[in-house]
C-alpha cells in the first residue's frame, strides 16, 4: 500500500509511514533550533558553554587528585582550559644532577 493515506483510516499504517521520515526531520529542526540559539547567545554577549570530552574530565580529575613531590613541579602553558597539554619538570636535590631541570 505506499505511504498515501491508509483507506478506512488505519492509524497503525498512518504511524508506520511516518516512522522514518518523521524522526530524521525531527532531528534536522532540532540542529536547526540549537544553531540559532547558539548564534542568539553569542550575538547577546553571552559566552558559549564548551562541553568538556570524557578524556578531559577523568583528566581534570586525576590533576586534582595528584600529589607532586617537592622535585616536581606541572604547568600548563596554554592556560588551565587546556589540560590536554601540559609540562612537566623535574629537579633533583641531591646527587649528581642537583642543579639540572629535566622538562617533559
Amino acid at each position: 500500500m505506499g505511504c498515501g493515506r491508509a483507506k478506512g483510516g488505519n492509524r497503525k499504517a498512518n504511524r508506520e509511514c511516518q516512522g522514518a521520515g518523521g524522526i530524521g526531520l525531527t532531528m534536522i529542526k532540532l540542529s536547526v533550533k540549537q544553531k540559532q540559539k547558539e548564534a542568539a547567545e553569542s550575538a547577546n554577549g553571552h559566552v558559549p558553554i564548551k562541553k568538556q570530552s570524557a578524556g578531559e574530565l577523568r583528566l581534570q580529575k586525576d590533576i586534582s587528585e595528584l600529589n607532586l613531590a617537592k622535585t616536581t613541579s606541572i604547568s600548563f602553558p596554554n592556560g588551565k582550559d587546556n589540560l590536554l597539554n601540559f609540562e612537566i619538570t623535574i629537579r633533583p636535590d641531591e646527587g649528581y644532577y642537583q642543579l639540572v631541570h629535566f622538562s617533559f
